[in-house]
C-alpha cells in the first residue's frame, strides 16, 4: 500500500468522521444521503476504485464502516441524551424508525428502546486511524513482546482500533483485567516501529486467548497467526492439548471478520455461551490438527503466491501468502487435478465422474457417455440412445430412427421393400403381367388375369415368340 494511498483513505475517514459527530446525531453532514457515491464525487474519485482501496486499507467496505459509525454515534445519543428515537433514526440516515430498529437490533442484540433504558454504552466501530508511515510490508517481520506498565496507556488507545472484535466492551474492565495480565506477563504486543499493529492477553493456566486483536491496516500480513505462533512456542505448555478463544455466533451481523480469522488460525468451533450479555461462541485450536493445519494452509498459501507473482509481479508485492492463498485455492487444487490427470487418464475420468455423479446424477450420466464414446464410440451412442429415450421418449425415438438409418441404410431399404411387398402382393402381381403383356402381344386370357389375382406367371417357353407362361401359386 503506498503512503499517498494511505493518506487518502485517512482524509475520507475524516471527511466521514465530520459527518457522524458534531451538536446534533449522527448524519448531521447536509442533507444527502452519506454513501459511496457521494463520498467519491466529493473526492473525485471513481466509486469503484475508492471502494477498493477502502477495503484494502481499513480492512472493512466503506458502505460497513460507515453504517457501524452511524450507530455507534446513535447509540451513544440514545444512553447520553434524552432525544426521540425517531429523530436519532431519521439524523442516522434511516427513513423511519422501524428500520432503524431493525438494523439496531441485528448489531447491538437490543431494541433502541432496551438500549436506551439499560444506559450502558459501549461502541460497534469508533473511528480507525491508519498508520501512515508504516515499514512493514508482506513478510511481516515486526517485534513482539511482553507488555510493561508503560505500555498501557497505547494498549488502550490500540483497542479502540479494533473494537469491532469485541461486543459489549466495558473500557474500565478491559482496563482492570490488563493490569492484572501484565503483572504475570501474560499480555504481549507487536509493533511497527512505534505503532501496536496487534496485541493479545491469555491465560496460561487454563489454555486461553482472552484478548487478541489485530489492527485493521494489517490483518492481511499475517500479524494474527505470528502472534498465535509465538504464544504455541513460548507462552502454552508443550502437553497441552486445547487453546480456546471465544467470538461471535455464526452468522452474526455485528461480526467484520473476526470468526472466519480464527478459523483460519486453526481453531474449530465449541460450545455457544453468553458473556457480558452478548451470545459468543467458544472455539478450540486443537495441538497437532490445528498446526498441521496451519501447515497445509501455508504450503496452499505460498504456491498461490507463486502463481500471482508469475502472471501479475507488482500485485503479488503487496499480497501476502495468507491473501493469495486463499482467493487461489481452487486454481491450485484444479492443476493438481491436471498433473493427476495427465499421469493416470484413465483413472482421474473414473474418479471426476463419481464425484461428478455425486453431485448431479442426470448430468455425470452424460458425461460418462461422452467419456465412454472416446474408448467405445458404438457402446456410448447406444448408451446415449438410452439415456436420451428416458429422459425424452419421443425426441428419441426419432434420434434413434435416423442413426439406425444411417449405418444401416442398406437394411433398412431391404426392409422396407420387403413390407412393401407383403402389403401390396396384388399390386406387385398386377405390374407383373403388365411386363409379361409387353414381353408377349398376345393378350392373357381372361382366366388367366382371374387366376394371377392371387398367383404369379412364371415363364416356362425358349424364346420370346415362343413363350408359354406357367400360373404359379403364389
Amino acid at each position: 500500500m503506498k503512503n499517498r494511498d494511505i493518506e487518502n483513505i485517512s482524509a475520507v475517514i475524516s471527511y466521514i468522521e465530520d459527518c457522524v459527530k458534531g451538536d446534533r446525531p449522527a448524519g448531521r453532514c447536509e442533507e444527502d444521503k452519506l454513501d459511496l457515491d457521494r463520498i467519491a464525487a466529493m473526492f473525485h474519485y471513481s466509486k469503484y476504485y475508492l471502494h477498493r482501496m477502502f477495503t484494502q486499507t481499513a480492512g472493512i467496505t466503506i458502505h460497513d464502516y460507515i453504517r457501524r459509525r452511524q450507530l455507534t454515534e446513535a447509540a451513544r445519543w440514545l444512553v447520553f441524551s434524552e432525544k426521540a428515537i425517531l429523530e436519532i433514526a431519521l439524523a442516522a440516515g434511516y427513513e423511519s424508525q422501524q428500520a432503524f430498529t431493525g438494523v439496531f437490533k441485528s448489531m447491538y442484540k437490543k431494541t433502541p428502546m432496551e438500549y436506551k433504558r439499560n444506559r450502558m454504552f459501549y461502541p460497534l466501530q469508533l473511528k480507525l486511524d491508519l498508520n501512515r508511515n508504516p515499514l512493514v510490508h508482506g513478510d511481516l517481520a515486526g517485534e513482539i513482546a511482553y507488555v510493561g506498565q508503560e505500555d498501557i496507556p497505547a494498549w488502550m488507545e490500540f483497542v479502540s482500533l479494533v473494537i469491532d472484535g469485541f461486543p459489549g466492551y466495558d473500557e474500565e474492565q478491559h482496563r482492570r483485567q490488563l493490569v492484572a495480565c501484565v503483572e504475570e506477563k501474560q499480555a504481549l504486543f507487536m509493533r511497527d516501529g512505534a505503532a501496536m499493529i496487534g496485541a493479545a492477553a491469555f491465560s496460561r493456566q487454563d489454555g486461553r486467548i482472552d484478548f487478541l486483536g489485530i489492527h485493521p491496516q494489517y490483518r492481511r500480513y499475517g500479524t494474527g497467526r505470528k502472534l498465535l505462533d509465538f504464544m504455541l512456542e513460548h507462552v502454552f505448555a508443550a502437553d497441552r492439548e486445547e487453546i480456546s478463544i471465544t467470538t461471535f455466533r455464526q452468522g452474526d451481523q455485528a461480526d467484520t471478520g473476526q470468526r472466519e480469522e480464527y478459523r483460519k488460525l486453526g481453531f474449530g468451533e465449541a460450545e455457544f455461551l453468553v458473556e457480558f450479555g452478548y451470545p459468543t461462541q467458544r472455539m478450540v485450536l486443537r495441538r497437532g490438527v490445528g498446526e498441521a493445519s496451519l501447515r497445509n494452509q501455508e504450503e496452499v498459501s505460498w504456491k498461490g503466491m507463486e502463481g500471482r507473482s508469475r502472471r501479475n509481479p507488482e500485485g503479488a508485492n503487496w499480497k501476502d501468502s495468507e491473501e493469495v492463498g486463499r482467493r487461489n485455492v481452487k486454481e491450485a487444487n484444479q492443476k493438481s487435478l491436471e498433473e493427476a490427470s495427465r499421469r493416470n487418464p484413465e483413472e482421474m475420468n473414473r474418479k471426476n465422474l463419481e464425484k461428478v455423479s455425486r453431485r448431479n446424477p442426470e448430468g455425470a450420466n452424460w458425461k460418462g457417455i461422452g467419456e465412454a464414446s472416446l474408448r467405445n464410440p458404438e457402446e456410448a451412442t447406444q448408451k446415449g440412445l438410452e439415456e436420451a429415450n428416458r429422459r425424452n421418449p419421443e425426441e428419441a425415438n426419432w434420434k434413434d430412427s435416423e442413426e439406425v438409418s444411417q449405418r444401416n441404410v442398406k437394411e433398412a431399404n431391404q426392409k422396407g421393400l420387403q413390407k412393401a411387398n407383403r402389403r401390396n402382393v396384388k399390386e406387385a402381381n398386377q405390374k407383373v403381367l403388365g411386363k409379361v403383356s409387353r414381353r408377349n402381344p398376345e393378350k392373357p386370357s381372361q382366366k388367366s388375369l382371374e387366376l394371377a389375382k392371387g398367383t404369379s406367371l412364371k415363364p416356362v417357353g425358349k424364346t420370346a415368340a415362343e413363350s408359354v407362361y406357367e400360373v404359379v401359386a403364389i
